[in-house]
């Protein structure tokens, strides 16, 4: 039953991922914001597809509305998508000092839990995903386009639609005003932040990574897990900690506040031979619920037995990670519930009556690949309105397997008539090599 279930909700967003999406029309843009003028011209048709510039410009100047009559010179049209449709075609070019233009080609447009995502790939091969918005005005504004920085891009450029393609009897796509929060947030965590590392004062020939799909968070904590790759000829044996013995290891920054970060490996040395990968984990401490990335971390260490040098000779390493997108918490069925473990779901299944006790139900399903192994040992809290608290306890398999579900039960004693407004309790969970401290909210 939960596999048919699962399988169903796979269809469900499969079929919204595939709805035709109506939008078609030819849009035009320009902005000048006295440092970088913005420039673009696009015709989109998600229904039926379009022709690509080549084939339809064929002189130096063409009728436009808000572009000057030259931008789609045909000489000067990059050739790369010549004789190809598609479902819309871009011509973008962004002037400070210098000029630099873009062609880019749509693909596979479709709604994101009812955000319009489209693919494209430029005029140099380089490949991406981009958001748009569709305002009542049939005015559209692309999030993600292009490969240029944001100071440079076409994100704040608004276009004009100058010709609607739709039939009349259509009605067109538009984007949900109450939309535009959760759009900002998908822009920035899945398009604007991108992971850096900076290795310049790291050891010779090691380079770290991060699979941003690894990272998460339990309980207070955020684990970074981080592969250093031995690229060099020789074996590196670094010892990971501060370079000062007595700072706090408050290496991370989240909006400005400093946190520590701690080993979650007993073992601070690793020995990485030659063209061999050995990973290290790190926490960073006490991280708010509501962060959603790291902006800067550093990771430092000794190797002074293989790469010490004259100028450094007890082989101080630092490596530099900016921009790295936390986990969010999955969400329930109910407001205000959750485990702090990104890797756990909890939902709600009803309250009911027991004699003198108040049962809540609910079910934890576990969508990691880690068997977990969850241990009770106090007591929780449960708050009413009025700020009154009751004793709470918790009962659960304790066992959690990979991509399973149990049930469970909170009980809170002499509460069945009382208006419970909040409950906490604290649970232990163990994994392979890893335990952590979470928390269980309703």
């Amino acid at each position: 039953m939960k596999h048919l279930l699962i399988a169903a909700v796979g269809v469900i967003f499969g079929l919204m991922a595939n709805a035709q999406v109506n939008l078609a029309g030819v849009y035009e843009g320009e902005m000048n914001d006295n440092v970088t003028r913005k420039r673009m011209y696009a015709n989109l048709d998600f229904l039926n597809g379009v022709p690509d510039f080549t084939q339809i410009f064929k002189e130096k100047n063409a009728s436009m509305k808000i572009l000057p009559s030259d931008f789609m010179n045909a000489k000067k049209l990059k050739k790369n998508f010549a004789g190809q449709t598609a479902p819309g075609f871009i011509r973008y070019n962004s002037k400070t000092i210098f000029s630099s233009t873009e062609e880019l080609k749509l693909t596979n447009p479709r709604l994101e839990d009812g955000v319009l995502a489209v693919d494209w790939v430029n005029n140099e091969g380089n490949k991406g995903k981009c958001f748009i918005i569709v305002k009542p005005d049939n005015s559209i504004q692309f999030l993600g386009l292009t490969t240029m920085d944001t100071d440079f891009g076409p994100d704040n450029l608004v276009l004009t639609q100058v010709e609607n393609k739709l039939p009349q009897d259509m009605q067109p796509y538009v984007t949900a005003p109450e939309l535009s929060g959760h759009i900002n947030k998908r822009y920035c965590r899945e398009i604007l932040w991108r992971l850096h590392i900076d290795s310049r004062k790291g050891m010779s020939g090691v380079k770290p990574s991060i699979s941003l799909d690894q990272v998460r968070r339990i309980g207070n904590n955020i684990l970074v897990p981080i592969q250093f790759h031995n690229k060099a000829s020789k074996e590196a044996r670094p010892h990971f900690g501060s370079h000062n013995p007595f700072e706090t290891n408050e290496l991370a920054s989240i909006n400005g506040t400093a946190f520590r970060v701690s080993s979650s490996d007993q073992n601070l040395e690793k020995s990485i031979g030659p063209n061999e990968t050995a990973m290290q984990r790190f926490e960073i401490v006490s991280v708010p619920l509501d962060a959603q990335k790291i902006d800067n971390m550093k990771i430092q260490g000794r190797a002074q037995y293989t790469h010490s040098t004259e100028k450094n000779p007890y082989g101080d390493f630092e490596y530099v990670f900016t921009d790295i997108v936390l986990p969010e918490l999955h969400p329930s069925n109910r407001q205000g519930t959750f485990i702090t473990d990104s890797d756990i779901q909890v939902n709600f299944d009803g309250v009911a009556a027991e004699g003198k006790d108040l049962v809540v139900n609910f079910t934890l399903f576990n969508h990691s690949a880690r068997e977990k192994q969850i241990d009770i040992n106090d007591n929780g809290t449960a708050r009413t309105q009025d700020g009154e608290e009751f004793s709470c306890t918790v009962k659960l398999p304790a066992t959690l397997m990979a991509n399973d579900l149990i049930k469970g039960k909170m009980i809170i004693p002499g509460a069945a008539s009382i208006n419970i407004r909040m409950a906490r309790i604290p649970i232990t969970i163990t994994e392979r090599n890893l335990k952590y401290k979470a928390m269980l909210q309703f």
